[in-house]
């Protein structure tokens, strides 16, 4: 496949700095153009004040240097995998090409798509110029990686803002997950595709602040939402924990047999805690099964989350509908 034949989307989630938004835009029409034969621009509007992105938004599509842009207005804030995969789900292109315009370089995307020619199904970029994070995240980081290994016998992603670029059936396999913004944000250890890993120097035009307590949520969800391995400890230390009590009985019951000697009331009490926790360990142990089966459950539907959309006045692709016009000349015969 040469990239001169490839319909490519691109998905920007607009968090902050629109500002700088008209620029970036500029830089990505100009380049597209000269790499691939269409494209699109999808911007998911992730901002606090809706008010002043819609206005710049809306501003930016009736531009006339802004062709093939639509944009999604979401009706609240939320996560940024999330917002991407609302991209994603709206995305037509052959291939879609993840990207925030403020952190990732737009000049390496012709490396990448290069790699398409290859057929790989993704390329991920890594930029070497990396985040500096604070010791405490980096030290949760290293706890939960470990973690992560000893319970699913596989390493996640080392990084989780790559530059990535996807086919539609990587895409189409994304959203069809349960959590497809679990698997998106550590894509690359959790499909099993053929993918290439490319690196790069860019220096980051913002800077990108990593809040620990997001980031230790945003861990657990993943560890859960992605293994059945914490709900499967559960039900085995319930299990456990009821064998345990099951042994305590049988240890009253010799105590009470063989012995004369015992305190006025700790043979009853002793049966009842045992029994009592038995049925609260086989309780979660109920629990724990029946979570594993309604998780199964989960549909995803982003249109809950988008408030309006709008796209640019000039779509270039209109101009190149595949159907030719051919005169014909009926004979009078014919009529």
């Amino acid at each position: 496949m040469h990239s001169d034949d490839i319909f490519l989307s691109v998905v920007m989630v607009i968090e902050d700095n629109l500002g700088d938004l008209p620029k970036s835009l500029a830089d990505i029409t100009k380049l597209l153009p000269k790499v691939v034969s269409d494209f699109e621009i999808i911007i998911i509007d992730n901002t606090d004040n809706k008010i002043e992105s819609t206005n710049l938004l809306k501003k930016l599509t009736n531009d006339n240097a802004f062709p093939n842009l639509q944009v999604y207005t979401l009706n609240k804030k939320v996560d940024g995998t999330i917002a991407t995969c609302i991209g994603l789900d709206k995305a037509l292109g052959d291939f879609v090409t993840i990207l925030n315009p403020f952190v990732d370089d737009i000049s390496f995307l012709p490396s990448m798509l290069e790699e398409i020619k290859n057929n790989y199904d993704i390329v991920i970029a890594y930029n070497n110029k990396k985040i500096i994070n604070s010791f405490f995240y980096r030290f949760g980081r290293k706890i939960f990686d470990y973690t992560y290994k000893f319970l699913n016998k596989a390493s996640i992603a080392k990084d989780v803002y790559p530059y990535r670029l996807l086919s539609r059936s990587v895409s189409n396999q994304i959203l069809k997950d349960q959590y497809p913004e679990m698997t998106l944000r550590h894509l690359p250890s959790s499909i099993g595709y053929r993918r290439k890993e490319l690196n790069y120097n860019y220096d980051y035009k913002v800077t990108i602040n990593t809040n620990f307590f997001y980031s230790f949520k945003s861990a657990i969800k993943f560890l859960i939402s992605t293994s059945t391995a914490p709900i499967r400890l559960i039900s085995i230390l319930s299990v456990f924990g009821a064998v345990i009590n099951v042994l305590y009985s049988l240890y009253v019951f010799i105590i009470a047999i063989y012995k004369s000697e015992v305190a006025e009331g700790w043979i009853t009490l002793s049966l009842q805690l045992s029994g009592m926790f038995f049925l609260i360990s086989i309780l979660f142990f109920i629990f724990s099964e029946y979570l594993l089966e309604v998780r199964n459950i989960k549909k995803n539907n982003f249109l809950e989350y988008i408030n309006d959309e709008f796209g640019s006045r000039i779509l270039l692709r209109n101009n190149k509908i595949n159907i030719k016009e051919k005169n014909i000349h009926l004979t009078d015969e014919a009529v």
